[in-house]
């Protein structure tokens, strides 16, 4: 794999990471500052959805192919 693929790879996980922890952080915000069951919810599965993208299978063969 090219150097050129790989930064363009690392710069969409990077992205999309951030997009994923300000949507966590916001939520938990929300949720500890109302205290409402709903709003903790929407923090569980932010953080559920942070999880499901750091465990991606795609994205791992992808990091293994770069060795």
């Amino acid at each position: 794999m090219q150097e050129k693929e790989v930064q363009e790879f690392l710069k969409e996980q990077n992205k999309k990471i951030k997009e994923l922890y300000v949507k966590i952080q916001l939520a938990y915000f929300t949720a500890i500052i109302s205290g409402r069951q709903e709003d903790y919810k929407a923090y569980e599965l932010a953080a559920l959805e942070m999880e499901k993208f750091l465990h991606n299978k795609e994205n791992f063969e992808k990091i293994k192919e770069f060795q």
